[in-house]
C-alpha cells in the first residue's frame, strides 16, 4: 500500500499547482497582449515615419516655390541649382509614397488618387515654373506676372490642397491605431482581476481544507493536552490518519499512558523516601551543634586576622603618602579601624600662644563640635602640658546625637604626640560612641599604635617643610627662566623683525662705527664682514663715485655724523655682481635710549627697483597705448575723410568701409583687452563656471580659425568627450588667443597641432606652431602685460603684449597653468593644464 503524503506536502502542492497554473495562464494573456501591442507600436511608428516624409515633402515644395520666387525677384543663378535639387528631390519622394500607398490596403484607393492628383498638379506647376523662368530670362517682367495670376495661384493652391488631403487620410489611420492600442491598454488591467477572482477562490478552498483536515484535530489535542498538566490522564480517540496530526495523536496516548504508570511508581517510592527523611533530621540536628561550636572557634580567629591585617595596612599608611591631608586622611581612618574607635581629631600646638592651637583633622565628628582652629580644649591642653594620656567618659551632646541616635554616653581619649626626643608638638583626640566604657586591656595597643603615628605626622611635617621650601625655588626658578626666556624672545622678536625687513639696515654708534646690519643689507652689498667699519668707509666702497663725490654727498653725511646737519636722504644707483641697476634710498634716523643723549644712527636702505620698474611700464604702456591706439583711428579717419570729401565708386566704397570696419574692430579688441586685464587683476572679473565639453569647444574654436585663413588646425585626442569646470567664453578666448598667436607667428607654416591628453584628474592641451619660436633669455616676462619680443622678425606683426598676460589669468583663475617650449627659428608649444570633472 503506497503511504499517503504528509500534511505539510499536500498544502505545499496544493498552492505550487494553484500559483503555477495562476501564472500560466497571466505569462500567456499578458504575452498575447504584448505581442498584438508591439503590432500595433509598428504601425504607429510606420504611420508617424510616412506623416514626417509628407511633411518632408511639403519642405521641398516649400523650398522650391521660395527658391522659385527669389530667382523671378533677384535674379541669382543659385536659385536655379536650388529649384533643380528641389525638383528631384520631390519626384523621388513622391514615387517612394506612392510605392507605399500600393502596400497598405486600407484607404488604398483614396490615397492613390490623392497621389494621382499630386502628381498632376505638380506637372502644371512645374510647367508654369519653366515658362516663368524663360520669360525671366528674356526680361519679360509683365507676362511672368499675367501667368501667375492666371495659372500659378490655382496651380499652389491644387498641390497644396493635394498634399494636405493625402497627409489627412495618414493621420486618420493613425488615430485608429492610437485608439486600438489604447484597447490592448485596457486588457492589462482585466487579466490581473480575474487572476485575482481566481486566487480568492482557491484561497477560500485552501481555508476550508486547512479548518476541516487540521485547525479541528489541532483544537483537540490542545484540549486533551490542557488536561494532562492539570493532573487528569485523558486519552485522544485515535483515528485511521497516517499524517503527521495521526502520528501525533499516537504518540501523546503513549505518553499519557506511560504518565499513569509512573505515578504509581512515585507513590511507591515516596512512602520509603518518608522514613529516610526522620532518620537524617536525627543526625542534622548533631551536626548543627558542633557546626555551631566550630564558628565561634573561627569567628575568634577571624578577628584576631582582621585585627592584625587592620593594624598593618595602617602601619603601611604611615608610609605611604607624600602629602600632609592624604596622610591624615588615611592613617586616621585605617588607626580608627584598628582600635574600632568613631571619630578623631589632630591638633597642633601653636608656637606664639600655647592656649590656642591648630585643629588640622576632624573625622566623625558633626562640624560645630570641634572647629577647625579654636582655644584647645582643657584636658588636651593638660596631656600636652604633662605629656600623659587621658580619658574621660561623658554625656552625649545634642550635635553628637544627630548622627548617634541611640546612644547617650561617650569615651574620649585625650593622647599627647610626641616626637622622638619626647617634646610635644600636638594631641590627638580618639571618642567612641560603641563602647562608652573604658578598657583597660586595649590601653597597650592604643598608646603603640598612637605613638608610631605621633612619630610618623613629626616625619610628614618636616617633609612637608622642605617640600614647601623646595616648591618655593622651584617657583622661583620658573620666574626666573620665564624672565629670561621672555627677554630673549623680545630679542629674537626685534631680530626676525630686522631680519625679515625688505629694507636694508645699518646701526652706528655715536662715532659712525657700525655696529648691526641685517641681512638684507649684506645680502644687497654681497658683502658679510660689515660691523666694526666706519660708514663713510662703506660708503666710499660701495656707494660713492667721483659725480656723487663732487656732488657732496660723502660731504653731508660727514656733516650729520658731526651733528652739523638735522636730515639725512640720499638717491643713488648702482649695479650689483649681475651687473643689474638697483635704485636706492637711504635716510638716517638718530637712535637714543630714554632720558638719555643720542647713542647713535639707524641708516635704512629702501629699494626703489620695483618704482623704478613701474614707472618705466608705466612710460612703456603709455608708448604701446597711443602707437596701438593711434594706428586704427589714423586709418578709420583717413578713409572717413576720403569717403565725405570724394566721390568714389561702390566697389572703392565697399573696401574703404570694410576697412574701416576692421580697424574699429582692432580697436574694440584692444579696449576690451584692456579693460578685461584690468577687471582681472583687481578681483571684479566674473566667472560662470559649468560643466563643459572641453573637446567641444576646440573644435568649434578649430572650424572658425580654418574658414578665411591659410592654416590648417589639427586635432589630436583619444577620448571622445572630456569635461571641466570652466567658464565657457573665458576658456574660449584663452585658445583663441593662443592659436591667434600661433597663426600669427609662423606665416610660412600651413598648419598648427592641437594635442589633447589627460588623464583621472588633469587635462593637458598644447597648441604647437613651427613658427619663429621665442628666444631663450626671455622666460616668464612672456606673460607679462605689454611685453612683446623685440626683433626684425616681429617688426611687421602688430600687437599689444596683452593677450599672454589675460591667457594667464583665466588659467590661474580656472586653478590650471600655462608653459612653454620654444626653439628659436623652429616654432614653439604651449601647455595649458586644468582639472578634470567625471563626466
Amino acid at each position: 500500500m503506497t503511504k499517503r503524503r504528509g500534511l505539510a506536502s499536500r498544502i505545499a502542492l496544493l498552492i505550487f499547482v494553484s500559483l503555477l497554473f495562476y501564472s500560466i495562464v497571466a505569462a500567456s494573456a499578458y504575452l498575447v497582449i504584448n505581442q498584438l501591442q508591439n503590432t500595433q507600436d509598428q504601425e504607429i511608428i510606420t504611420y508617424g515615419k510616412t506623416l514626417k516624409e509628407i511633411d518632408q515633402l511639403e519642405s521641398i515644395y516649400d523650398e522650391l516655390v521660395l527658391s522659385f520666387r527669389g530667382y523671378i525677384a533677384f535674379g541669382t543663378t543659385h536659385q536655379l541649382t536650388i529649384i533643380e535639387q528641389a525638383k528631384m528631390d520631390f519626384i523621388n519622394q513622391l514615387k517612394e509614397q506612392k510605392a507605399k500607398t500600393s502596400q497598405i490596403q486600407e484607404f488604398q484607393k483614396e490615397k492613390q488618387q490623392a497621389i494621382a492628383e499630386i502628381e498632376d498638379s505638380w506637372k502644371a506647376y512645374m510647367k508654369w515654373v519653366e515658362a516663368c523662368i524663360q520669360l525671366k530670362k528674356e526680361g519679360k517682367t509683365e507676362e511672368i506676372e499675367t501667368l501667375r495670376v492666371q495659372v500659378g495661384t490655382e496651380a499652389l493652391g491644387n498641390m497644396n490642397e493635394d498634399l494636405a488631403r493625402l497627409y489627412r487620410y495618414y493621420e486618420i489611420q493613425m488615430d485608429q491605431a492610437y485608439q486600438e492600442r489604447e484597447t490592448y491598454n485596457t486588457w492589462e488591467y482585466v487579466v490581473p482581476v480575474f487572476i485575482l477572482l481566481g486566487l480568492l477562490i482557491t484561497g477560500i478552498f485552501l481555508v476550508r481544507f486547512l479548518r476541516r483536515d487540521v485547525v479541528t484535530p489541532i483544537e483537540e489535542i490542545d484540549k486533551t493536552m490542557k488536561q494532562i498538566s492539570a493532573g487528569e490522564f485523558a486519552w485522544i480517540p485515535e483515528n485511521k490518519r497516517d499524517d503527521e496530526l495521526g502520528t501525533l495523536v499516537k504518540g501523546i496516548n503513549q505518553m499519557s499512558s506511560e504518565l499513569e504508570l509512573r505515578q504509581r511508581e512515585l507513590e511507591d517510592s515516596n512512602i520509603e523516601l518518608i522514613a529516610q527523611r526522620d532518620m537524617l533530621e536525627t543526625q542534622n540536628e548533631e551536626i548543627m551543634a558542633q557546626q555551631i561550636e566550630q564558628e565561634e572557634t573561627l569567628y575568634k580567629l577571624t578577628n584576631r586576622e582582621q585585627e592584625l591585617e587592620y593594624i598593618t595596612n595602617y602601619q603601611e599608611k604611615l608610609a605611604s603618602y607624600s602629602d600632609l591631608d592624604s596622610f591624615l586622611h588615611q592613617s586616621v581612618s585605617s588607626l580608627l579601624r584598628v582600635l574600632h574607635y568613631d571619630a578623631a581629631i589632630v591638633g597642633l600646638r601653636n608656637t606664639d600662644d600655647e592656649d590656642l592651637g591648630n585643629v588640622v583633622f576632624t573625622t566623625g565628628y558633626n562640624n560645630s563640635h570641634y572647629p577647625r582652629s579654636e582655644q584647645i580644649p582643657g584636658l588636651a591642653k593638660r596631656a600636652m602640658t604633662e605629656g600623659v594620656e587621658l580619658v574621660r567618659v561623658r554625656a552625649v551632646t545634642e550635635d553628637e546625637k544627630a548622627i548617634h541616635m541611640e546612644l547617650s554616653k561617650a569615651c574620649d581619649r585625650y593622647n599627647p604626640l610626641q616626637n622622638d626626643n619626647k617634646e610635644v608638638f600636638g594631641f590627638m583626640i580618639l571618642t567612641s560612641y560603641h563602647q562608652a566604657e573604658y578598657q583597660e586591656s586595649r590601653d597597650r595597643l592604643v598608646r603603640g599604635l598612637v605613638k608610631q603615628f605621633s612619630l610618623a605626622m613629626y616625619t610628614q611635617l618636616l617633609n612637608d617643610e622642605r617640600r614647601k621650601q623646595a616648591d618655593e625655588l622651584v617657583r622661583l626658578n620658573e620666574t626666573l627662566k620665564k624672565e629670561q626666556q621672555h627677554i630673549e624672545e623680545q630679542r629674537d622678536l626685534i631680530k626676525q623683525i630686522l631680519n625679515a625687513n625688505h629694507e636694508g639696515m645699518l646701526l652706528c654708534n655715536s662715532e659712525g662705527i657700525i655696529m648691526y646690519a641685517n641681512p638684507r643689507m649684506e645680502k644687497n652689498l654681497n658683502e658679510c664682514n660689515l660691523i666694526g667699519r666706519h660708514v663713510t668707509e662703506l660708503w666710499v666702497q660701495f656707494f660713492d663715485t667721483p659725480n656723487r663725490t663732487e656732488s657732496g654727498a660723502l660731504t653731508q653725511l660727514t656733516e650729520y655724523l658731526q651733528g652739523d646737519n638735522e636730515n639725512f636722504i640720499q638717491r643713488f644707483t648702482w649695479q650689483d655682481e649681475n651687473q643689474q641697476k638697483i635704485y636706492f634710498e637711504v635716510y638716517a634716523t638718530v637712535a637714543s635710549n630714554e632720558g638719555e643723549e643720542k647713542s647713535g644712527y639707524l641708516f635704512v636702505f629702501r629699494d626703489r627697483t620695483e618704482e623704478e620698474k613701474v614707472d618705466e611700464m608705466k612710460n612703456e604702456v603709455i608708448s604701446v597705448v597711443s602707437h596701438e591706439l593711434r594706428t586704427p583711428l589714423a586709418t578709420v579717419l583717413g578713409f572717413m575723410e576720403i569717403l565725405l570729401h570724394r566721390e568714389l565708386s561702390p566697389e572703392k566704397q565697399q573696401k574703404y568701409l570694410e576697412t574701416i570696419y576692421k580697424e574699429g574692430k582692432r580697436l574694440s579688441q584692444l579696449l576690451n583687452d584692456f579693460l578685461d586685464l584690468q577687471r582681472m587683476q583687481v578681483g571684479k572679473q566674473e566667472y560662470q563656471f559649468s560643466k563643459v565639453n572641453l573637446l567641444e569647444i576646440l573644435h568649434d574654436i578649430s572650424e572658425q580659425w580654418e574658414t578665411g585663413h591659410s592654416h590648417k588646425i589639427k586635432l589630436t585626442y583619444d577620448e571622445e568627450s572630456i569635461f571641466v569646470e570652466a567658464d565657457e567664453g573665458q576658456l574660449s578666448q584663452v585658445f583663441h588667443n593662443l592659436i591667434s598667436n600661433a597663426v600669427k607667428y609662423s606665416p610660412e607654416a600651413d598648419h598648427i597641432d592641437v594635442n589633447i591628453t589627460a588623464d583621472e584628474k588633469m587635462v593637458r592641451v598644447e597648441i604647437k606652431d613651427y613658427g619663429l619660436g621665442i628666444p631663450a633669455d626671455i622666460g616668464e616676462k612672456l606673460f607679462d602685460k605689454f611685453y612683446r619680443v623685440d626683433n626684425s622678425d616681429r617688426r611687421q606683426i602688430g600687437g599689444t603684449g596683452l593677450g599672454l598676460a589675460i591667457v594667464k589669468e583665466i588659467v590661474e583663475s580656472h586653478n590650471g597653468s600655462i608653459s612653454y617650449r620654444s626653439i628659436l627659428g623652429q616654432g614653439s608649444s604651449f601647455y595649458v593644464i586644468v582639472p578634470r570633472i567625471n563626466s
